[in-house]
């Protein structure tokens, strides 16, 4: 009986194929094992002599896709010589010197980053944009990387800074910050950053960007680690719920600056969430922007504006109405999102509720589709004109420009929202109106 052995490398896998007059059986390291029940002796013999040449050509296979998948990779970078490789969290732990370690710190920052890793990912996913998420520095093993870094001052003097933050001088000395976003875990025992007054910091603006929790105590968290890595992507507070083409899933996060359809949006094209990593912002061209006159819509205390954009190249993604920090809040506030037109040149229309008589300025936050962010400058504004009169401007309005921050309470979906004043008013978020219950 004749026997015949072919070899064949498919995929990543070199597939052995034995040939009989009656059978034929493949071989591999996915397919069954060689049975020699009912084999003559001739055709084992025959195997067993295939079988070091089988594990030879394997090892040639494997060299071979190897090689050819380097020569694409360099190939293709040859044509985009600007692009830098893709940002990554890196991790960091900040010691005081004159405190102990947490003995298990490494293993409390790896399971955190990877919860959070995950939450990233559900919510993408929730949104229709797959389990996209952001990666983290490992070692050789797949453990998470964490940096320690001792302190050159004690823990009474980080306890005191009013803005904890400025001890990023000290790990800009150790680290290259213009790339990668860097987290860091400050180990001080107040447990709470500038003075008792912040749980969190997080800053951060294309392939860069750092944020700072404590390394212990309840602000040393999933959620707070996830809304500060936030930031770091460019994302911003805001009232995201007040934006009538939002959606938002909080089955994962009950964070509206996490949950909802623009961060996802805007997730989907930012350099640490895709393999192809981060691109030349010098080498970006920035579209030229202008605000059109403002006008009002059917819909009370709800305005209409219009940006024209030129210069594009049909490469915008998202643009997000932003309003700048003033007198109520000390951040950029979230307005409204938009999809962006394919177009060289378009006009971005936004109708929103949510801007206030108080609001003298407005900009836009852009991303294009290689994941580049960009800012307009800022555009003066007066909503006043197209507004009712105080006497019938509604409520909450008046609570959300005048009030406290204390005196507004969104609820987790953000669909509806509390007011204190003479007892507590419920409003719906988009409309406004008032909820009788």
């Amino acid at each position: 009986m004749d026997v015949v052995f072919l070899y064949r490398c498919v995929g990543q896998e070199l597939l052995l194929t034995y040939l009989s007059s009656d059978k034929s059986v493949t071989f591999g390291s996915t397919a069954q094992e060689f049975d020699p029940k009912g084999k003559s002796s001739a055709e084992v013999l025959s195997f067993n002599n295939h079988k070091e040449q089988f594990i030879m050509k394997t090892t040639t296979c494997f060299i071979f896709i190897l090689l050819t998948i380097v020569t694409f990779l360099f190939i293709s970078n040859t044509f985009a010589q600007d692009a830098t490789p893709r940002p990554i969290v890196k991790l960091i732990y900040f010691l005081p010197n004159d405190r102990e370690p947490q003995p298990d710190i490494n293993d409390k920052f790896e399971t955190l980053i990877k919860d959070v890793q995950e939450l990233f990912a559900n919510q993408m996913d929730a949104h229709g944009f797959g389990r996209k998420t952001f990666l983290y520095e490992t070692d050789a093993r797949g453990k998470a990387v964490v940096h320690h870094v001792i302190g050159r001052q004690t823990d009474a003097y980080y306890n005191n800074l009013a803005y904890t933050f400025d001890m990023w001088s000290e790990i800009d000395e150790k680290f290259d910050m213009s790339k990668d976003i860097y987290l860091a875990a400050i180990d001080i025992s107040n447990e709470i950053l500038d003075g008792g007054e912040a749980c969190g910091r997080g800053s951060g603006w294309n392939a860069a960007g750092r944020a700072l929790v404590p390394a212990s105590g309840d602000c040393f968290n999933v959620d707070l680690i996830a809304h500060e890595l936030g930031h770091t992507f460019g994302l911003q507070h805001g009232f995201y719920g007040r934006d009538i083409e939002n959606k938002t899933v909080a089955k994962f996060s009950f964070d509206p600056m996490l949950n909802t359809y623009w961060t996802a949006h805007w997730l989907d094209v930012h350099a640490a969430f895709n393999l192809r990593g981060a691109v030349d912002v010098d080498s970006v061209h920035v579209p030229s922007v202008n605000l059109l006159p403002l006008s009002s819509t059917a819909s009370p205390n709800a305005i209409r504006l219009r940006f024209e954009i030129t210069g594009s190249h049909g490469q915008l993604h998202q643009a997000q109405l932003m309003k700048p920090p003033n007198a109520n809040s000390q951040y950029p506030s979230f307005v409204a999102g938009k999809r962006l037109a394919t177009t060289p040149d378009s006009i971005v229309e936004f109708v929103t509720v949510g801007l206030l008589p108080e609001d003298r300025d407005v900009y836009l936050q852009m991303i294009d589709k290689s994941g580049v962010m960009t800012r307009t400058e800022y555009f003066p504004i007066d909503i006043t004109p197209f507004l009712p009169s105080e006497a019938d401007f509604y409520a909450p309005t008046r609570a959300l420009g005048k009030g406290a921050a204390a005196d507004i309470a969104y609820s987790p979906d953000e669909e509806r929202f509390a007011v204190a004043g003479d007892g507590i008013s419920i409003y719906d978020s988009q409309t406004q109106s008032p909820l009788i219950y």
